[in-house]
């Protein structure tokens, strides 16, 4: 008799707390389902679950992975332990063709969405700065390559970051990016308010902390206290629906962008932190906020570089959607 193969089946239920009421499903699954299951559970990973109908609304078959959740609602996960496992890391893994640029003394690699930029609290979470290193290190046969991190982007902000290949080059670098010379330019897409945003403009105030929210730390405009911050917009494209802006940090403070347009009622689609968790008419898979351009001087050899990070297909797929293009 053919034996039949056991599938690890772990049920898993939630009930929504005022703290996460109006965040999305996938975002509060992803946070949530780590500690529950044992495993690294990636965004990706969790809309699969909710397209292949394992996850449940108060008691019904949820398949919209941007669906907002309301207080006191219940969710019931059926997570497939077997599969979380062997899938664990393995859909962020970082190869060469995400090398944007590379000599001696720099590397610059275009980050995934989801993917963190530094290690987190789980050791057995991937992320771009061990994921780097561990490619470098492959490359040079044996050992353990150095790698130096300046800067950071937010876990579901993807596009570009440069580190440091040898130490020779961090005192230039660190320089640059704490004197602001290193010019920053980012692309979002925002829902369209009643009034149009002008051509240009700019924000400039204080940040801090205004509030938490699911454990999350929320920032906004303070009037005493904070860290000075300036952005520079330009609107580029429009439709009927929505904006795409570019943006250009002078300063480099905790989700800077994403307060300073929410702030301009232009909130970023797909953040459910800062008001536009879904929108427009479509579904947004996450953050739509991309690090397009960095430009900088060498550290070491002084010559400029522009290092550009093509929008991703996630990015580009919504922005035809819902402007053209």
């Amino acid at each position: 008799m053919a034996k039949v193969a056991r599938v690890a089946i772990k049920t898993i239920e939630f009930k929504i707390d005022a703290d996460n009421a109006g965040r999305r499903l996938d975002h509060f699954l992803a946070e949530k389902l780590p500690a529950e299951t044992g495993n690294p559970v990636s965004r990706a990973r969790v809309r699969a679950m909710i397209g292949a109908g394992a996850v449940y609304l108060n008691g019904k078959c949820i398949r919209i992975a941007s669906k907002q959740l309301v207080s006191g609602a219940f969710l019931r996960v059926m997570a497939d332990l077997d599969r979380l496992g062997r899938g664990a890391g393995g859909e962020h893994r970082i190869g060469r063709e995400h090398i944007l640029f590379e000599d001696d003394y720099l590397i610059a690699i275009n980050k995934p969405s989801g993917l963190p930029s530094q290690p987190t609290m789980d050791a057995a979470r991937a992320n771009l700065f061990d994921s780097a290193k561990a490619l470098l290190s492959a490359d040079i046969g044996g050992g353990e390559a150095y790698l130096g991190m300046h800067h950071r982007l937010d876990r579901d902000t993807s596009g570009v970051i440069v580190f440091t290949k040898s130490r020779v080059a961090n005192a230039a670098m660190a320089h640059a990016f704490k004197e602001h010379g290193i010019q920053k330019t980012y692309l979002a897409l925002s829902l369209r308010p009643a009034k149009k945003p002008p051509d240009r403009w700019h924000v400039e105030n204080n940040l801090g902390v205004v509030s938490r929210k699911g454990g999350r730390a929320r920032y906004g405009a303070v009037r005493s206290g904070g860290d000075r911050a300036r952005t520079d917009f330009s609107l580029l494209e429009a439709s009927d629906r929505a904006l795409l802006i570019e943006a250009r940090p002078l300063t480099g403070r905790t989700h800077q962008i994403r307060v300073h347009l929410a702030g301009c009622g232009l909130p970023i689609l797909g953040d459910d932190l800062y008001g536009a968790a879904d929108g427009a008419g479509v579904d947004v898979p996450r953050l739509m906020l991309h690090a397009h351009l960095l430009r900088l001087d060498h550290p070491v050899t002084g010559v400029l570089l522009e290092i550009c990070a093509p929008l991703p297909e996630d990015f580009s797929g919504v922005k035809k959607k819902i402007i053209g293009g």
